[in-house]
């Protein structure tokens, strides 16, 4: 970690193990740190149905109070924080919110949280006003929910809830397009 944050890094996967130099060197960088608990979490949880390496899921056990400890301290020293977290490899694709809900489940608020899978996120692959804001000349992603994600940001997670899905300024999926017509008017 301290070597990439030295070199200019963009990122910081996982970010596990922070000391004191470590937050330091954040500080002074524009480096986000992308704490992917999806991984940490999926082999916990999955880690005996998918049949993964008794060595995998002990080293999962043992990394965990260092990984959250560091998450605890980045969020304390207010490091930038994106969400990412490694999906595909054991959780499905499609399932992206389930960070957002290890992060307010581990202490993040859930405004942060939001923030950390947008506009942090933005700047993490250098794309600050583009993406990850509602502002004139943005993409115009957005998602409509039944719900407030700030009361539980697993509604996020519950398609039945996600009413709109748009991308760029245009509805693509959501319960309102599947409604009939008349019932949207």
């Amino acid at each position: 970690m301290k070597f990439a944050l030295r070199a200019g890094a963009d990122t910081v996967e996982h970010g596990t193990r922070m000391d004191e130099e470590a937050l330091a060197l954040f500080r002074v960088s524009r480096t986000v740190l992308v704490p992917t608990l999806s991984t940490l979490y999926s082999v916990i949880e999955l880690g005996a149905t998918l049949n993964l390496a008794p060595k995998q899921r002990e080293e999962m056990d043992v990394n965990k109070p260092l990984w959250l400890e560091s998450f605890r301290r980045a969020r304390e020293a207010e490091i930038p924080i994106a969400a990412g977290g490694d999906i595909g490899n054991r959780y499905e694709h499609g399932t992206n919110a389930r960070e957002l809900e290890f992060m307010v489940r581990e202490g993040m608020s859930p405004h942060d949280a939001i923030g950390a899978a947008t506009g942090v996120a933005a700047r993490a692959i250098h794309r600050e006003g583009v993406v990850g804001a509602l502002t004139p000349g943005a993409f115009a992603d957005l998602l409509v929910v039944d719900g407030d994600p700030l009361d539980d940001i697993r509604v996020l997670q519950d398609r039945q809830r996600l009413n709109l899905v748009v991308q760029g300024g245009r509805g693509v999926a959501g319960t309102m397009l599947a409604a009939p017509a008349a019932a949207r008017s």
